[in-house]
């Protein structure tokens, strides 16, 4: 990394590392389940302290490179901070959609629910429902039709379930 971060950054490498350095810890450090095929919900890795403390070392390589004659090393330096401008964008609003919550409406029964989606699945688990039951949606619109296995439902005012036994 610092053969690299030396290459790439020039007088701002150091910065450029640690940096690097605050992911990496944030990473090794996450309370939430970690594993290859499992990876935590970035939001809940990359804190708002996570956040500035990244915010500090890209402002200090930019710094560092303010007087550097090599325009290749401010322009990585630019790239790296738009590509971290974008992924905050990102946590932020899925910080948000994570304090929502969504109501599941079957039978008449509302339910508070942390996501946008919702599938037969989970509505057979959330209500204690045996798995041979049929879910029917009648959509925002009315439509009244059979909800499929897997099926993914987006929560929206008006959408309810009915089970059929």
């Amino acid at each position: 990394m610092n053969e690299a971060c030396g290459k790439l950054f020039g007088p701002a490498d150091e910065a450029m590392i640690n940096y690097y350095a605050v992911f990496e810890e944030a990473m090794l450090k996450t309370d939430e389940l970690v594993g290859n095929w499992h990876l935590p919900s970035p939001e809940k890795v990359y804190t708002p302290v996570v956040e500035l403390k990244a915010d500090k070392w890209i402002e200090i390589a930019e710094k560092n490179a303010a007087s550097c004659t090599n325009k290749n090393i401010k322009k990585r330096i630019a790239q790296e901070k738009a590509l971290w401008n974008n992924a905050k964008s990102v946590l932020a609003k899925l910080r948000v959609e994570t304090k929502k919550t969504y109501k599941v409406i079957v039978d008449g029964k509302e339910m508070a629910y942390n996501s946008p989606t919702v599938t037969r699945e989970i509505i057979i688990s959330l209500y204690g429902l045996s798995d041979n039951v049929k879910v029917d949606i009648i959509e925002k619109d009315g439509q009244n039709r059979r909800l499929l296995n897997n099926e993914k439902i987006r929560l929206e005012p008006g959408v309810v379930f009915n089970i059929i036994k």
